[in-house]
């Protein structure tokens, strides 16, 4: 961040949001070249969503647009809102005029501006010049220029959510609304939005190249020339390139949940729905209840969760099932509970296997999913109180205590949850121990 925002200085407090964004970007490709399990591209996507979309529906007036000259509000300009957001809505001009492109550009533009000042319009001519004669709209085959397309995103409220209509013949309209913190859901947007997809028929999570577009018109839905067959699925904005959420029509929900149970039964490497986008899919179901829509549908993808063995997943249903727990009558948050404990049975089982401890520490190097999927299942059931974790953490306890467990194989990432949820138990050995060592 310091090495690129003194590079070339954004030339007015309103364009800070892109001069955060690009580090922020970076920072997602730069580990990526260097190691097959960070995958910090998806990781920068997913943690735009869990904060920044969920800020952006829950609390409204936190959504200030990227950039605002009639309100340049000092306590806006840095927040996830400009370094995480910022970076999703590069990352989905990247998806526009490919990777190689958008790196081309940027190397000009910090060429051409450094030791200068710019703003994000220069940028966007920078990106233009980059992809080639007729720039995005006549090489890339968008509706508009990358100016004209992305001044909606920068200085719109809130993000798009792109609706799905589909006919009985399987013919496919879309239309798009606008995230509120109320149940109104019909709001003008002004978002031209990439709509990159991929089917059952012919699954591709590779390319996220935008294929059709859907107009600012938000009560007006817009066919898309895409038909299905019965029993085929589609999946709309691959791997999340781009920063909106999509509403399935029923039909095409009920296949999709289909596919997510084949899926858990296989190894995430033999999927065909990939983590990312497993977890989009919860996380987008889970907002839907948020914008008046029944919570049928988050029950119904939840169902599957308990089978699966990727952390964003587990970080989906982390990010919304407090907030449900919350709101739900006190009549039903027992049930609630419940339910969420049958869906950590498994999961829990996993992550609290002392075998695999063993193994990270003295023999093999985990994986990334492996590691943030016991942190993401060890908060869930924390803040679920989930009785297995309480009793796993109080033997655990009480075994170091009489020195038959070696405390040094706790994996770091759960060690301070584990320590709380065993003095939490109100077992006084345990208490006086570890406040001893405080």
């Amino acid at each position: 961040h310091h090495w690129f925002g003194n590079s070339v200085t954004v030339a007015d407090w309103c364009g800070m949001w892109f001069q955060e964004a690009i580090p922020t970007f970076l920072h997602g490709h730069i580990p990526f070249k260097h190691s097959y399990d960070l995958d910090m591209v998806n990781k920068i996507k997913w943690l735009a969503r869990k904060e920044v979309m969920r800020d952006e529906c829950l609390i409204f007036d936190y959504s200030g647009p990227l950039r605002n000259l009639d309100d340049p509000k000092a306590d806006k300009l840095f927040t996830p809102l400009h370094y995480l957001k910022g970076a999703s809505l590069l990352y989905m001009i990247e998806s526009l005029v490919t990777p190689n492109v958008f790196q081309k550009a940027l190397q000009s533009f910090y060429v051409k501006y450094n030791d200068s000042y710019a703003t994000e319009e220069e940028l966007w001519e920078e990106v233009e010049t980059a992809v080639g004669e007729g720039g995005v709209k006549g090489k890339r085959k968008a509706p508009k220029t990358l100016s004209e397309i992305m001044e909606g995103w920068v200085t719109s409220v809130g993000h798009p959510i792109v609706v799905v209509n589909r006919k009985e013949n399987g013919q496919l309209s879309l239309a798009q609304r606008v995230c509120l913190d109320t149940s109104a859901l019909i709001v003008d947007g002004d978002w031209w939005i990439p709509i990159s997809y991929t089917t059952s028929s012919d699954p591709n999570f590779v390319s996220t190249e935008p294929q059709r577009w859907v107009e600012p018109e938000p009560q007006d839905f817009q066919n898309i020339n895409v038909t299905l067959e019965d029993d085929e699925w589609i999946i709309f904005n691959v791997l999340g390139s781009g920063f909106y959420r999509v509403q399935y029509d029923k039909i095409t929900w009920k296949l999709l949940i289909d596919q997510l149970k084949r899926d858990a039964a296989l190894d995430n490497d033999k999927a065909v729905i990939p983590p990312i986008h497993r977890a989009i899919l919860v996380d987008d179901s889970f907002y839907l209840d948020r914008t008046g829509e029944s919570l049928v549908r988050a029950f119904e993808i939840m169902e599957y969760v308990k089978d699966e063995t990727s952390a964003y997943v587990w970080e989906a249903l982390l990010n919304n099932v407090g907030f449900q727990h919350a709101v739900f009558p006190e009549a039903e948050k027992t049930l609630f509970l419940k339910y969420v404990h049958y869906l950590l049975r498994n999961a829990f089982r996993r992550v609290s296997d002392v075998t695999r401890w063993e193994k990270a520490y003295h023999v093999e190097v985990e994986s990334l999913n492996e590691r943030s999927l016991r942190e993401a299942v060890f908060e869930l059931s924390y803040s679920m109180e989930l009785p297995a974790l309480f009793n796993f953490s109080r033997d655990v306890a009480t075994q170091i205590i009489n020195g038959n467990f070696d405390e040094r194989i706790i994996p770091p990432e759960v060690k301070n949850k584990l320590w709380c949820s065993a003095v939490s138990t109100e077992d006084l050995d345990i208490f006086r121990t570890r406040d001893g060592r405080v």
